[in-house]
């Protein structure tokens, strides 16, 4: 039997209530690997159950060391120092509970009878309970996306999408060099920083404003499939999706023009003090922000948010058969670890769900095409188009997979639905 093979075992006779069997199956685990927090915390629930009270606070001891701000580790140490009627440990133990989840209703349950009642009429048994000690632990689940960490979306995603930008930075310098024309040269520099420097910005900006959103609007709901380390997302509600998309547009769009506007403004202003050409333009500039926030932001909402409903079934509809995105993962539900993709999988899943936006850019290039003197050229990128998605998407998911591995993969907050 494998490891996971006696982890599953031993999880599953504790969920049934078979603490001896759970015992046997866990020791083995915690002897192979004493620093598996999952096995550790779950060994010292089954030691509790069989009445064995120092071999438990021993292991919920030393799940705590692992991972310090585990709540159901907490909570079963508590539920342990109560039933020894060691009551004023068992208080701090579900305050801290309570710090680290404030919604943990057992725990504020255990202190509101301590406040009223006896401690010998307490129910203190101990409990496996949904183990936010790993999201290993198997299963499907109705997850909220609560909260994405922003640090380690930088040194995930950022730097994931920074290398590819890199790679082009280099490749236009070099071509300025090559060129030997200054225009060409400072162009190329130009776009070079503005490359290396957007994905290290966008990427925290985004997951700070995803953050603030799911709080106001609502959180991604996802459905997960829990298979010992992996992950599988089996469907995404698309309408909590859409809602924050398309509000990321609207933030989007408000910044690219008072950016872009912000310059044509000062331009115009600079015109209009020197006395050249455009006198008014200053005021223009800013009927056009007006406007192009007004018109703008109406159609990025729209579209998006129906584009991104589209997707959204149309990734439910294919992730079963293609496998969606699956990933590695480690650590707790309320804090989640994604340590590597499933390249295949992933981007493929992906990549069939964005075909509506891939579609609209097609069409969009073609029509230009049609009309422009280097047609030619332009008809090609079109029919290169799909493969290039696709490549990228796959070149995307290992870059990431690289950046996990050197620095440390993205980190979630998931909730139960």
């Amino acid at each position: 039997m494998t490891y996971e093979e006696r982890f599953d075992a031993g999880a599953a006779a504790l969920r049934e209530g078979q603490a001896d069997a759970a015992v046997e199956h866990l020791r083995e685990c915690v002897a192979e690997n004493p620093r598996d927090q999952r096995a550790q915390l779950y060994l010292g629930v089954a030691y509790g159950l069989t009445g064995a009270e120092e071999d438990a606070e021993r292991h919920l001891q030393a799940a705590l060391q692992l991972d310090v701000g585990n709540p159901q580790a907490h909570f079963n140490l508590a539920r342990l120092r109560h039933r020894q009627n060691r009551l004023e440990e068992a208080v701090a133990g579900y305050q801290e509970v309570l710090r680290l989840d404030p919604d943990h209703a057992k725990a504020r349950q255990e202190l509101q009878a301590l406040g009223r009642l006896p401690a010998d009429l307490i129910a203190s048994r101990m409990v496996p309970e949904t183990p936010v000690a790993s999201v290993r632990f198997g299963g499907a689940r109705d997850v909220m996306l609560r909260r994405i960490d922003i640090v380690s979306a930088l040194r995930s995603v950022g730097v994931a999408m920074f290398i590819p930008s890199f790679l082009i930075a280099v490749g236009l310098i070099i071509g300025g060099i090559v060129s030997q024309t200054a225009e060409v040269g400072i162009a190329g520099a130009v776009v070079a920083v503005v490359g290396l420097i957007a994905p290290l910005v966008a990427v925290p900006l985004m997951s700070a404003i995803y953050n603030v959103l799911a709080g106001w609007l609502g959180p991604v709901g996802l459905d997960l499939d829990l298979d010992a380390e992996m992950a599988s997302v089996n469907h995404v509600d698309g309408l909590s999706l859409a809602r924050i998309v398309a509000t990321l547009a609207l933030v989007r769009v408000f910044l690219t023009v008072l950016l872009y506007g912000g310059i044509f403004a000062v331009i115009g202003g600079m015109g209009a003090f020197s006395g050249t050409r455009f006198p008014a333009a200053g005021a223009v500039a800013l009927v056009v922000i007006v406007i192009a926030l007004i018109v703008g932001s109406a159609v990025a909402v729209g579209i998006t948010f129906v584009l991104t409903l589209l997707q959204a079934a149309l990734y439910n509809l294919v992730a079963p058969g293609l496998g969606g995105v699956r990933a590695k993962v480690d650590g707790p539900l309320h804090q989640t670890e994604i340590k590597r993709l499933a390249a295949w999988s992933t981007s493929l899943s992906v990549y069939v769900a964005y075909l509506p936006g891939t579609l609209l850019t097609t069409g969009y290039m073609f029509l230009s095409a049609s009309i422009s003197p280097m047609g030619k050229y332009e008809y090609l990128a079109v029919y290169c188009l799909p493969v290039v998605m696709f490549v990228g998407m796959l070149l995307m998911v290992l870059f990431y997979n690289l950046a996990a591995k050197i620095f440390g993969g993205l980190q979630v907050t998931l909730e139960e639905d």
